[in-house]
């Protein structure tokens, strides 16, 4: 099932708003969180048979719209987070803002962010975070040493008005949005934050036919939007 999350939720709220409209014990997951700040496509699979397939849906690759501010660089790397180092907004032509974007493709070895669901000693770097145990220059260096190739396959400039521009992207599984921000913004010799950020597709399926979460009010229409798991190996 194709769900369109809203923004200001986790992908786990969905589910469980879900959950509460199908038979008890019935299993559910998704193939692929989305932040709390981020909308768009999470994919829903319901059922035992939906559920075992959901470690492929991971690693399909995955298409976002991205809206970015340069000047400014938060430690969740949106702008949910504490403002951290402030940076002077760089004076770019749009060709150049393109070929830095272009640069990034086919791939590179990302570090992820801090403010993220990767695990250190059995806890995610996140909680960690919040915690503020270890500090936040161990935590850098533990971000550091789980750095992993991404792949860019495409990268468009699709507006700028500086100090705010946006892009489409598509990229491999494990790629942060929010990484790629802060690396696009090193690379301009300034700082950026991911200001909105919408997931488009997902492999083969698109946003376009997705369900808005509000839509799912009874378990007939969820339903009603259930697709065959033979369509995910079409």
């Amino acid at each position: 099932m194709l769900v369109d999350k809203p923004h200001g939720i986790t992908s786990f709220d969905c589910i469980r708003k879900l959950k509460r409209l199908i038979p008890r014990g019935t299993k559910i997951g998704h193939g692929g969180t989305l932040d709390p700040f981020a909308t768009g496509l999470i994919i829903v699979a319901i059922g035992r048979g939906a559920t075992k397939h959901l470690g492929n849906l991971l690693g399909l690759d995955k298409c976002y719209k991205v809206a970015v501010s340069f000047g400014t660089e938060h430690d969740t790397l949106d702008n949910t987070g504490t403002e951290g180092r402030t940076c002077k907004i760089p004076e770019l032509p749009q060709i150049k803002l393109e070929e830095i974007l272009h640069s990034f493709t086919p791939g590179y070895e990302q570090v992820p962010p801090i403010f993220s669901a990767l695990k250190s000693g059995g806890q995610s770097l996140c909680r960690l975070a919040r915690k503020e145990s270890p500090d936040m220059d161990e935590l850098k260096k533990i971000a550091i040493s789980k750095c992993r190739a991404v792949k860019i396959y495409n990268i468009e400039l699709k507006s700028m008005d500086l100090p705010e521009f946006s892009f489409s992207v598509k990229v491999s599984k494990g790629t942060y949005i929010r990484s790629l921000v802060r690396d696009i913004g090193d690379r301009c010799n300034s700082c950026a934050t991911t200001t909105a950020l919408r997931r488009t597709r997902v492999g083969i399926f698109s946003v376009e036919t997705a369900q808005k979460l509000e839509t799912f009010s009874s378990a007939d229409a969820i339903l009603k939007n259930i697709i065959s798991i033979t369509k995910f190996h079409s």
